[in-house]
């Protein structure tokens, strides 16, 4: 799969929020589907400044675009050029960039496709509880998923209130010959989100895997989802 630059810019970025893939003021939805990352030039920051990178996304192709992680970028930096995650995007989505303190600065960024087309595993929302719900089986009985594939989950995570704790996990099997599966990876939503959507890690799944959520403390809440796979 080859890499792409499919965006680049170079602007003198003030408080106003910058779409780095329209090079403008106005937020993008980008609907082509890919695996993106943002390479951000962030050597002409000084004491005193502080920058913010962010992604938006839809999670749902009929959901609402909402930030799903964003990075405060501080003072001087070391080591100047700042990498996000790589992304599985599709529905409505862009990369932004704005100052929140000190001197407006000129930041050049590169956005790179990694090849490959994401697909949706599965898409729905559910009233998520004490009982856990499996993702890709869509059910509170779980089935393993044996589909090979590189996984990412997305979670729109509007409704959660400021007292609901929700943990979500994925299983898997270390090796095709073992016969039961583990926690490979979690995350715990504590309260009210800033950004109201979550992205996990990109995942290599391939021998039993499920991804699933429960509620630890708090208020049932409708939590909708994707899974994103590349092949």
């Amino acid at each position: 799969m080859a890499v792409t630059e499919d965006f680049a810019g170079i602007e003198t970025v003030t408080a106003d929020t910058w779409s780095m893939t329209a090079d403008s003021t106005t937020i993008q939805t980008q609907t082509a589907d890919g695996v993106y990352q943002a390479w951000v030039d962030m050597s002409t920051l000084l004491g005193g400044d502080r920058f913010q990178i962010e992604v938006m996304e839809k999670v749902q192709s009929a959901g609402t675009q909402r930030s799903v992680a964003r990075w405060d970028i501080y003072n001087q930096q070391t080591d100047p050029i700042f990498v996000t995650p790589a992304l599985m995007l599709m529905h409505g989505w862009d990369f932004l960039l704005n100052k929140s303190l000190g001197t407006d600065r000129s930041i050049t960024w590169g956005i790179r496709n990694l090849g490959g087309v994401p697909t949706e595993y599965t898409e729905g929302s559910a009233t998520m509880g004490a009982t856990e719900f499996f993702i890709a089986s869509e059910s509170t009985s779980k089935t393993k998923q044996t589909s090979a594939g590189i996984y990412q989950l997305f979670l729109d995570l509007q409704n959660v209130a400021k007292s609901d704790v929700f943990e979500v996990k994925c299983t898997e099997e270390a090796r095709a010959a073992d016969t039961t599966e583990q926690v490979a990876w979690r995350h715990i939503i504590w309260g009210s989100q800033t950004g109201k959507a979550y992205a996990s890690p990109a995942l290599a799944l391939m021998n039993g895997w499920e991804f699933s959520i429960d509620k630890i403390a708090g208020t049932d809440q409708a939590i909708p989802y994707s899974i994103r796979k590349l092949a």
